[in-house]
């Protein structure tokens, strides 16, 4: 039981979707900064904005310097032997879904699920502080299986009640409450107000520079938001400069990937909550409501003036 705590734990704090797990934290100097995408996943032509939460950092945070981080080589071998790790967890995790599993291997493979995802998080952040140091091919490969963990991430975060139910684990609601208290700690620790003229940033995708213009949350003390819109995919890096009691902090992130918008059905759009006016069409059709039930469809617009004259759909 307290194994699957602390995995349902680590979903509460990192998030049932790839938000939180794909913000990006380093500690410089006396701070801790967290950068990432406001929405996720990054969708060309989307709006969005890059944000950017500064805290001091913890009394036991230490800085990485340049003499103790690993290799390039080193970073490749500890995330081979991870993904090997990964694998055997999704075998294991299939097993389970097909009920081939007893109850306490349901209990390890989620306990191993939580140090494999901060593990992997470890490898990600001191990938990112060595990029200089690799070859182009392996930061392609690293961040191509970084997505894919992060997928079966988030489709084992989708599982977890199932599982929970398949094998009669229940979860106590004082393990409940105290891990909901943990998770609002997370997500509302105090931050550094005050510096939003202080920025000097800009962001590069596909080597064009874009500068980002930070504006600090009304509502959240220490968070920083500077909307950017993608109009290509790529792997974005976010080089921030900022000005912190007159000291001069800087480094480099490496947010989520952006991806190509990929258009899918009315009717999908409309099951994701989506209302069917607001419902994205291709561009050679048209957006219309069906007079049956009000829902979306996408036409042709020779289509469309034919489902016109028989009152069949009509526009919004």
């Amino acid at each position: 039981m307290k194994k699957l705590a602390i995995f349902v734990a680590f979903v509460l704090v990192f998030g049932m979707t790839s938000g939180a797990f794909a913000h990006k934290s380093q500690v410089i100097s006396n701070y801790e900064i967290e950068v990432g995408w406001e929405n996720e996943p990054p969708l060309v032509g989307h709006e969005n904005a890059i944000t950017v939460m500064i805290t001091n950092a913890p009394e036991d945070a230490e800085e990485m310097t340049h003499d103790e981080e690993m290799s390039a080589d080193h970073i490749q071998e500890e995330h081979e032997a991870i993904l090997q790790e990964h694998d055997q967890m999704m075998q294991e995790h299939t097993q389970a879904m097909e009920g081939n599993a007893d109850k306490a291997d349901v209990e390890e493979m989620m306990h191993k699920h939580m140090s494999l995802m901060e593990k992997h998080e470890k490898i990600m952040e001191e990938h990112e502080s060595m990029q200089d140091q690799m070859t182009q091919e392996q930061i392609d490969t690293m961040m191509s299986s970084h997505e894919q963990i992060r997928k079966d991430h988030e489709q084992m975060n989708q599982d977890h009640e199932k599982i929970l139910e398949m094998y009669g684990i229940e979860e106590s609601e004082h393990d409940r409450e105290s891990m909901d208290s943990d998770a609002e700690e997370h997500d509302h620790e105090e931050g550094i107000s005050g510096l939003e003229s202080a920025f000097e940033s800009y962001i590069t995708l596909n080597g064009k520079m874009t500068a980002l213009d930070f504006v600090e949350d009304q509502d959240l003390p220490g968070l920083y938001v500077a909307q950017y819109t993608p109009n290509e995919a790529g792997h974005p890096v976010v080089h921030l400069v900022v000005t912190i009691n007159d000291e001069v902090v800087e480094a480099d992130f490496h947010p989520e990937e952006i991806e190509e918008h990929i258009m899918t059905s009315p009717l999908a759009q409309q099951k994701e909550g989506i209302s069917p006016n607001e419902v994205e069409c291709s561009e050679d059709k048209v957006l219309m409501s069906k007079t049956s039930n009000g829902g979306a469809i996408c036409v042709t617009e020779s289509t469309a003036e034919k489902l016109l004259a028989r009152n069949w759909a009509k526009y919004f």
